[in-house]
């Protein structure tokens, strides 16, 4: 699934950059906070405006966190997420951008357990279960905030997946071109 994610996101920044458009591209990575759960991750992406439309690629990864912790058990989950969406920016004053987000979003998690013998309190080695992918859509709004060469970015968005979930995304974007290129 990792190589799934990695070949998406090659293939969207390939595809976004033969589009000949004036354009603006951002590469943008922060933490990222999933409310289902409470896990925190980190994100990165790119973004790429066309005018107003624009296109993004994310992912995301928050590390094992405990979910089930009794006697018997122990048992940690990661999640994994890339999405791709469209967008329509709204440029406000002072530099600032919003934007609504709809799109494709594939979700990952990974189950690691132990599990405890009760009656000789003997503690197993972690087992790490198969990879689980689920596919669906992204639904949110989201903003930047132009700083000199850096950008201040940000989405608050809702996975309809299997393993749904709210997230909430804030960190730095840098412009590493802004073109423009005949039709």
């Amino acid at each position: 699934m990792k190589n799934l994610f990695v070949l998406c996101f090659i293939t969207l920044a390939a595809t976004l950059s033969t589009i000949n458009v004036t354009a603006q591209n951002l590469l943008f990575a922060g933490p990222t906070f999933r409310v289902e759960n409470t896990a925190i991750g980190i994100n990165a992406g790119i973004k790429k405006d066309f005018g107003n439309f624009g296109a993004m690629a994310q992912i995301a990864y928050y590390p094992y966190r405990v979910e089930i912790d009794s006697r018997v058990t122990e048992a940690y989950y990661t999640y994994a997420d890339f999405n791709l969406v469209g967008l329509y920016n709204f440029y406000l004053d002072n530099n600032l951008t919003v934007y609504p987000i709809a799109g494709l979003s594939v979700n990952t998690r990974r189950l690691k357990a132990k599990a405890i013998s009760i009656l000789t309190e003997i503690e197993r080695e972690f087992s790490k279960g198969k990879r689980q992918s689920t596919i669906g859509a992204t639904f949110g709004v989201g903003a930047t905030k132009q700083i000199g060469k850096f950008n201040l970015i940000g989405d608050l968005r809702f996975d309809a997946t299997d393993y749904s979930t709210l997230k909430l995304f804030v960190g730095i974007a840098y412009k590493f071109s802004t073109v423009s290129k005949a039709k």
